[in-house]
């Protein structure tokens, strides 16, 4: 973030002027505080953390979101558990242009038509995002509109949970993952090409499908806008949400990769094809209203939501919950998107027993 010519900023016991007007010749603006060893390598202005600030509040006052945040400073983690005050966090990346692109570098790379792979020998491209397994040596620059099972079908030479394994900073529902970045796409051992397989007797099904799908799966979903898992769970009746994940592995427990357009297996053979005549004499919870659908039957607390909440910023007024707790309470608060938004009048569990 850049700002105009002699301006002077005040944070904490600093006080200087920033500026751009000569190309190559900005300053590095480097707080009071320690700089933990993992910020990026092109930072060009640190802020220091001081009391009472959130991931939240630091990149909506510098213009970021949390994504970038947490990239520019992995120490800060995923789920802000990393915040120090007092630590100075790098909110501007190469003077606001993106990613530094290296003068050189002594990689061979080697491209097939889709997608682009770049093979590394000893070190990895640049940028990377952090973390990257120590023994990758194939790489793939994130383009824009990606998404971890994304990449893991465009290879199908590894599944959803290596590549999390092998890039732990896009996080568990790939809410990190980073355009312009490069991740990790195979270690030694890895298959280069996807396994040639024949099968027998089977009745090929609709396409496109989430990786991963149960092979004996003979009835499928095809995913619409504004569903999530426990919705189509409830919607078939048929099967509980454990047996959804089982056949769907690759949407995740907290169903953060549930894409629109793609089929999900939805029934295997001795699925019910209808739903049970049993009346149930289940205790509805209860609660204020109005409330989101599908929250856990446990809740004993409810937060309504304001304008301008997020998940992030309720886990962060609460500090006793993560983000994905607070989605497997509240599954209608996750889209398709992986994005957290719902009506400002609804009310919304924040904590259980």
């Amino acid at each position: 973030m850049l700002f105009p010519l002699s301006v002077w900023l005040f944070l904490g016991a600093a006080t200087l002027t920033h500026t751009s007007a000569v190309p190559g010749h900005q300053h590095v603006r480097r707080q009071d505080g320690p700089v933990p060893p993992d910020t990026i390598k092109d930072c060009t202005y640190f802020y220091d953390s001081q009391p009472g600030d959130t991931c939240a509040s630091i990149a909506g006052d510098w213009g970021l979101t949390l994504q970038q945040l947490v990239t520019y400073n992995p120490s800060l983690k995923a789920d802000c558990s990393g915040l120090k005050s007092g630590t100075a966090y790098c909110v501007e990346e190469n003077y606001g242009n993106g990613p530094a692109t290296p003068s050189s570098t002594s990689s061979t790379s080697s491209t097939t038509s889709s997608p682009t792979t770049t093979t590394q020998t000893p070190t990895g491209p640049s940028p990377e995002q952090s973390g990257i397994n120590a023994q990758c040596k194939q790489f793939y620059k994130v383009e824009s509109g990606d998404t971890c099972a994304g990449i893991v079908d465009k290879y199908h030479t590894f599944t959803l949970g290596d590549f999390y394994s092998w890039n732990p900073a896009v996080s568990q529902n790939c809410e990190t993952l980073i355009a312009g970045y490069y991740v990790c796409v195979g270690i030694p051992g890895t298959p280069t090409a996807p396994p040639t397989t024949t099968t027998v007797g089977a009745t090929p099904g609709p396409s496109p499908t989430q990786s991963g799908l149960v092979s004996t799966c003979k009835s499928f979903y095809k995913v619409q806008d504004g569903d999530y898992c426990q919705k189509i769970v409830n919607s078939y009746g048929t099967f509980s949400l454990a047996d959804f994940f089982t056949w769907n592995p690759s949407i995740g427990t907290n169903c953060g990769n549930l894409y629109v357009g793609y089929f999900v297996c939805v029934g295997v053979p001795g699925t019910p094809t209808s739903r049970s005549s049993i009346t149930s004499t289940s205790p509805t919870p209860t609660g204020p209203t109005p409330t989101q659908s599908g929250i856990i039957s446990t809740c004993t607390k409810y937060y309504k939501a304001v304008s301008g909440d997020t998940c992030q910023v309720i886990s962060d007024k609460f500090g006793t919950f993560t983000v994905a707790q607070f989605q497997q309470w509240n599954p209608a608060t996750r889209s398709v998107l992986r994005r957290c938004t719902w009506d400002i009048h609804n009310s919304l569990h924040d904590q259980y027993n």
